[in-house]
């Protein structure tokens, strides 16, 4: 990043690789899928990563922000598809680390990011759980973010993750 502030640009949150950035924490998820890419990459790795989630949750803005860097996901390899529920959502994340069984692939690995809120994780349970027991791909790896919401603003009940988890 240039120290001049003629050359600061809004895209920066996604396209730098030195120096400071101003994002939000919506806008550091989707980064962190395109930092783990550049990680993989440098380290000569044919990967990709892939997020899906439900729009419902308070996390609901990382399918927005997904939709508005797609410039920079589809050449970075990152993949985004909002799910349809919760549990098919973790249930792509979990067939995103079979890769290495799929003849004819042509990545080495992905690493799935789910997301969703706390009822949500209550309704994927079974999926991640099988998951988890099944395990990640030695190339790939899953990971949950999740929203909590103890005042119960968008959800019927007050959730934390924590006891799930």
């Amino acid at each position: 990043m240039s120290t001049d502030p003629a050359a600061v640009s809004l895209d920066d949150k996604y396209t730098a690789r030195s120096g400071r950035v101003l994002i939000s924490g919506i806008q550091a998820l989707v980064r962190l899928t395109l930092e783990q890419r550049r990680l993989d990459e440098a380290r000569g790795l044919n990967t990709r990563a892939f997020v899906t989630g439900y729009q419902g949750s308070p996390l609901g803005g990382v399918d927005m922000e997904m939709g508005r860097a797609r410039r920079f996901l589809d050449p970075g390899g990152v993949v985004f598809r909002a799910g349809l529920n919760e549990e098919l959502a973790a249930t792509a994340v979990a067939g995103t680390q079979v890769l290495g069984q799929v003849p004819g692939r042509l990545h080495d690995g992905v690493t799935g990011f789910w997301y969703g809120k706390n009822p949500g994780l209550d309704r994927a349970a079974d999926a991640i759980r099988h998951s988890t027991v099944a395990g990640t791909a030695a190339l790939g790896g899953a990971v949950a973010w999740i929203g909590d919401d103890p005042g119960a603003k968008s959800s019927t009940v007050p959730s934390s993750c924590e006891p799930m988890c």
